[in-house]
């Protein structure tokens, strides 16, 4: 693994280059795949983009001459494919069919959150440094917010109870709808779970071939799903868009390889809380782009929301800077390890 060396040593030009990539690329994909849906059923244009974008980047690792994995790194990346990519960007995927992309970004800035509670429960009963009470502070900012974009109505649906005590059904008074946010929370958590358990897995110490290897599994995996849900049989090129087609090449190039690219040179020139700074800002672009260009309203409940949300993930990630903070299951794998086995890598969309 690369060195890491001060920020101050890099070119300024290529650090605010780098940065931007990983904040406005990362921050666009959850459009993007909102875009790319509208042709191609989900889990088939997800195992796609994952498979495509995995083999572009083993093909140039194995050319500059980076080792091949070993039977156990594959293996453990099949385990993170599934858990990252296969069940938390997938059900990302299928839950923008029926969710705005600006309020799944805002339900993925959950992660972090997520990786703080794992992380303690992984340091139960053992040493370790526990959660401060700024963290905390964080967290229920966090739990506050979701609250609100999900809506309480909704909450209670969620768990099978309506306001009057009997099963409920979906509301069409705002919020995110039961079913995807269900399946949105079970996203951030095995995304997260991902993240803590690569800590202690066997993967190449070449963060990109981890990625690589990732992609693979996990699109494999997408495709076997895509398969299973009777997708190929749904799709049709007359349903293809020219938006969908290029929204699936701009999540193949730019995010899940040029971004992660610069995530993962900016590991090696910043500090984890300086680059985990996009867990907050992704949301942000997210939002505004969905309301700029994707045509998706921004009412007062999601700015509220939006506003205790982002406001949680950067005490957290403020109060956790010096463990690195989670990313979330948009788009790009994580290894769980930075340069110095501590930040979660991933990509939002």
């Amino acid at each position: 693994m690369p060195p890491r060396h001060h920020l101050s040593r890099a070119p300024l030009a290529l650090v605010l280059l780098a940065f931007a990539a990983v904040y406005f690329i990362w921050g666009s994909t959850f459009l993007a795949i909102k875009w790319g849906i509208e042709g191609m059923p989900p889990f088939f244009m997800a195992g796609t983009r994952f498979l495509t974008a995995g083999t572009i980047l083993y093909v140039g690792l194995r050319l500059r001459g980076t080792a091949r994995p070993t039977a156990v790194q594959w293996r453990s990346g099949a385990v993170l494919g599934a858990l990252m990519l296969t069940w938390g960007n997938g059900t990302v995927t299928w839950a923008e069919q029926q969710v705005p992309s600006a309020l799944v970004a805002l339900m993925i800035a959950m992660v972090p959150m997520w990786m703080v509670v794992l992380a303690g429960c992984g340091r139960a009963g053992g040493a370790g440094t526990r959660a401060s009470a700024g963290t905390w502070v964080g967290l229920a900012a966090g739990l506050i917010g979701m609250v609100l974009l999900i809506g309480p109505e909704n909450l209670l649906r969620l768990v099978g109870v309506s306001a009057a005590g009997a099963p409920g059904t979906p509301t069409d008074a705002g919020g995110i709808a039961p079913g995807p946010a269900a399946a949105l929370l079970l996203s951030t958590l095995a995304w997260s779970l991902g993240s803590v358990l690569a800590g202690r897995m066997a993967l190449p110490r070449s963060l990109l071939m981890t990625t690589a290897i990732e992609m693979l599994c996990g699109g494999v995996l997408l495709l076997g799903m895509s398969a299973l849900a009777g997708e190929p049989q749904r799709l049709s090129l007359d349903a293809l868009t020219a938006r969908s087609v290029l929204s699936l090449a701009y999540l193949v190039v730019f995010g899940s390889i040029v971004a992660f690219t610069a995530y993962t040179w900016l590991l090696t020139v910043a500090t984890p809380a300086q680059v985990s700074t996009y867990a907050y800002v992704n949301p942000v672009v997210a939002v505004a782009l969905g309301a700029a260009i994707g045509g998706e309203a921004l009412t007062a409940r999601t700015a509220v929301a939006a506003g205790v949300i982002i406001a949680g993930v950067a005490v957290i990630v403020t109060f956790t800077g010096k463990r690195g903070a989670g990313g979330g299951p948009n788009g790009a794998p994580g290894s769980g390890r930075g340069p110095e086995g501590a930040v979660a890598v991933a990509e939002s969309a």
